[in-house]
């Protein structure tokens, strides 16, 4: 190691650091030195230090910081709140879609903010069928409890169902009988 007119790096300090541990400890003056002479061992024990150091200012600084307690979600509106309104003299309106391509969706939302504006005395509401009933049989279940529905479904090709309106479109088309109950006990 010769130390003159050239800069010292960070290798030869930490080499002279190595070198005065060894015999500091009362080690072989031959340990020190293959330790100099080898810069490639140097190195890399020198990088590995810095990892392991910099792994363990991550572990403490993350253990150390407050986590903030998960915070419970907000209920979603209630059923009731929606039929107390009706009772004050409220119509309850429940716009459907179902689509592919959002086209449908943005129709019946569209349908409801125009609605909203012309008949302030009606509550409109706007759902994905898919969401309203996970099984054939809720549909008929809910839909008795609707004071009025409206439908926006996409088609394709002669006015078939898209795939993911196919369940209920299979439901509406086999409960004829269902549907004109529904009509007879709204009075229509």
């Amino acid at each position: 190691m010769q130390i003159g007119s050239e800069k010292a790096s960070s290798l030869d300090l930490l080499s002279v650091v190595i070198v005065s541990l060894s015999d500091g400890y009362g080690l072989d003056s031959s340990t020190g030195d293959a330790f100099v002479e080898n810069r490639l061992l140097i190195a890399v024990l020198s990088i590995v230090i810095a990892v392991l150091v910099g792994c363990v200012a991550i572990f403490f600084v993350r253990r150390s910081s407050g986590r903030k307690p998960a915070e419970t979600p907000k209920p979603l509106v209630v059923k009731t709140q929606m039929d107390t309104e009706e009772d004050q003299g409220k119509k309850k309106v429940t716009v459907f879609f179902r689509t592919q391509t959002r086209t449908a969706e943005g129709f019946a939302k569209a349908l409801a903010e125009e609605a909203k504006a012309r008949y302030p005395n009606a509550i409109f509401k706007v759902m994905d069928i898919d969401e309203y009933a996970t099984e054939d049989d809720e549909y008929e279940e809910n839909l008795k409890k609707e004071s009025l529905a409206v439908f926006f479904l996409a088609t394709y090709g002669d006015g078939e169902p898209t795939d993911n309106a196919a369940r209920f479109y299979k439901w509406f088309t086999e409960v004829d009988v269902v549907v004109d109950e529904l009509l007879y006990e709204q009075g229509i």
